[in-house]
């Protein structure tokens, strides 16, 4: 005799609660995904729904890919409010999430029609040649944001007849640079010998004919439209050379892993690969300048040496010894002020402190570590160079830090000569918080702009099924609010800054940005 065939209660209780709702309790939404500036139809558009709100079972995701006319069709969708995301890999706005659209689907109807345009990327072009009019191979083109231009941006390089062409870009304003590595034509002395060291080398240039970002000038690319004619004649300079030797005085160099060399300036950077064995290193090709020289080993945290140095250099070469210093221990503690706020229940082993370097351009490994019991902490491994003060705390903020007797809470924590002394942290829990009103669906985001020294990632929050959204634990500041469809990078355009103050609820109501 068979024996019945079992099944766990919870078992049967999953099964009953993934079967569909009953058909007049489903929907359908349907749409046209179309080009911005063609109006032609975009097709293998991927659709994608993310259910906003309580549902009850919750529906996950489903998607379709549009059909040759950019049409598509979405079915047997549980009634309620739904944000549907078009990501299509030949326009820019996929790298960020896609294009978002809000629909409400209602029992037995069909949405729509959904009409979606995608904005279409823009892109550059132009030539480059030499100081006589010669194309230049193998240089690059950075396209960056005109507002953030230290971020770095899309690149691009040039071909044999010196034509480049950067495309797939974001409609935006830009300043753009140029590159080249490549040795400068210089004569040589008919005595056979070792080839002399270069004494021209192409610096960076900006559009058209700028050495810095600020002397830039600004192109707006604009979607679906290519700006022609941006050209680059590069004008070699004068270079040098930096010889240099690790001081024996110094810390052993040896069996640390690799050691890394950065010389930077204005937004430049160039490296240098050391011989570890002679203990000596070389910079070939620099320009007269301000430098900041940083060297690191990237071995384990206790073993690093390095060192970190402004440096001058003329049109002449310039011999440096570097003495090398070990990793230290920070030690510090942190204390927790309540004032104003006695009910928060935050404990000081949820505060995590960070060491982040005052320019990201180093690239020096940071360190990071969480407060014990009594609030102590200790960072192994630490680099002598400059960095910033960073506390991730739950509903908390740095308020105050000390580095010794000196004050650090907006200032570079120096220690390219060792420790000063412990560093001491006061979190405060007296936060702010900013709120209000904005279109269902979207994401609202905050960021601070007052503050160089402030960390600058943003944060960000979905608008709930009322239209309401509250973004807490943010220091005293000024802050850029803006609401956004697509999340992604803060849009570095639009929105409203609003100053808040210690404890602070700020209202602020918010619409999306004019296309």
């Amino acid at each position: 005799m068979k024996r019945p065939l079992l099944i766990p209660l919870l078992l049967l209780t999953r099964f009953a609660s993934a079967q569909p709702p009953p058909p007049d309790q489903t929907g359908s939404v349907s749409g046209v995904v179309t080009d911005a500036v063609t109006h032609m139809p975009v097709k293998k558009t991927t659709v994608t729904t993310n259910p906003i709100g309580n549902f009850n079972p919750y529906p996950g995701q489903q998607s379709t890919i549009t059909d040759a006319s950019g049409a598509f069709a979405l079915h047997n969708l549980p009634a309620g409010k739904y944000k549907l995301m078009f990501q299509q890999q030949s326009y820019p706005q996929a790298r960020f999430g896609g294009t978002a659209k809000t629909v409400d689907v209602k029992g037995g109807e069909t949405a729509g029609p959904v009409n979606v345009e995608l904005i279409p990327g823009a892109s550059a072009s132009g030539h480059i040649v030499d100081e006589d009019g010669d194309p230049l191979q193998g240089c690059f083109v950075e396209v960056r944001s005109a507002k953030h231009p230290e971020q770095g941006g899309s690149m691009t390089g040039s071909n044999q007849d010196g034509d480049w062409r950067a495309f797939g870009i974001a409609p935006g304003k830009y300043i753009l640079t140029a590159q080249c590595m490549l040795t400068v034509f210089q004569p040589r002395p008919f005595s056979a010998g070792p080839e002399p060291a270069p004494s021209r080398a192409y610096p960076r240039q900006y559009y058209p004919l700028a050495t810095d970002p600020k002397s830039a000038q600004v192109v707006e690319l604009t979607a679906g439209n290519e700006k022609s004619g941006v050209d680059f004649l590069m004008s070699p300079a004068n270079v040098t050379q930096i010889h240099g030797i690790f001081s024996p005085a110094g810390a052993d160099w040896r069996d640390r892993g690799p050691l890394a060399m950065q010389l930077t300036s204005r937004g430049t950077m160039a490296g240098a690969a050391p011989n570890l064995e002679k203990g000596t290193f070389e910079f070939r090709q620099v320009f007269p300048g301000s430098y900041s020289l940083v060297v690191f080993s990237q071995g384990i945290d206790e073993n690093r040496v390095g060192v970190w140095q402004r440096i001058e250099v003329s049109d002449k070469p310039l011999d440096l010894t570097l003495e090398l210093k070990h990793a230290i221990e920070l030690t510090g503690k942190v204390e927790i002020d309540r004032t104003g706020n006695p009910d928060n229940k935050i404990t000081l082993p949820q505060i995590n402190i960070q060491l982040v370097p005052q320019s990201a351009q180093f690239g020096i490994p940071g360190g990071q570590t969480q407060a014990g019991d009594d609030g102590s902490f200790l960072l192994k491994g630490v680099m002598p160079a400059l960095w910033r003060v960073q506390v991730n705390a739950p509903m908390a903020y740095m308020k105050s830090a000390w580095l010794g007797s000196t004050d650090v809470t907006n200032a570079p924590l120096d220690l390219s000569s060792g420790a000063a002394g412990p560093l001491r942290i006061v979190v405060g829990t007296k936060t702010a918080n900013i709120r209000g009103s904005a279109p269902v669906g979207t994401v609202v985001m905050v960021q601070r702009v007052d503050d160089e020294m402030a960390f600058r990632g943003s944060q960000a929050t979905g608008v709930d099924q009322n239209g309401q959204y509250n973004i807490g634990g943010l220091a005293p500041g000024v802050y850029r609010v803006i609401a956004t469809e697509n999340g992604g990078p803060m849009p570095e355009d639009g929105g409203q800054e609003v100053p808040v103050r210690e404890g602070d609820t700020v209202t602020v109501d918010l619409r999306l940005p004019a296309p």
